[in-house]
Parts: C-alpha cells; sequence; structure tokens
C-alpha cells in the first residue's frame, strides 16, 4: 500500500505560502499545486474530495 499525503501550508498574506507550495512540488515526485483560491471558490453541491475515490 502506497502512502499518500496531502499537506496544507497556511499563514498570513506575504509569508510565502506559494513560493513554498511551489518549491515543495518541485521536490515531491507526483504533486501538485492548487491554489487557495481555486478551493475556496469551489462550489458547495460539488464535493471538493469527489476525485480521490476515482482512482
Amino acid at each position: 500500500m502506497t502512502s499518500r499525503s496531502i499537506y496544507i501550508l497556511s499563514g498570513p498574506a506575504g509569508v510565502g505560502k506559494s513560493t513554498t507550495s511551489k518549491k515543495l512540488v518541485q521536490q515531491l515526485e507526483r504533486s501538485s499545486y492548487i491554489s487557495g483560491d481555486v478551493i475556496s471558490h469551489l462550489r458547495q453541491e460539488i464535493p471538493a474530495f469527489k476525485w480521490v475515490n476515482e482512482a
């Protein structure tokens, strides 16, 4: 069984969350960066993590 992780970086504006996240993606195999703006604009009726069970 393969271990899977989700990393969520949070903090005040201007501390480097996006920069750190993008560098983390470069270091991790099979990873992606999803902006918080994308997540916050998801419609409430759509299950945000539906794709997890579709693999």
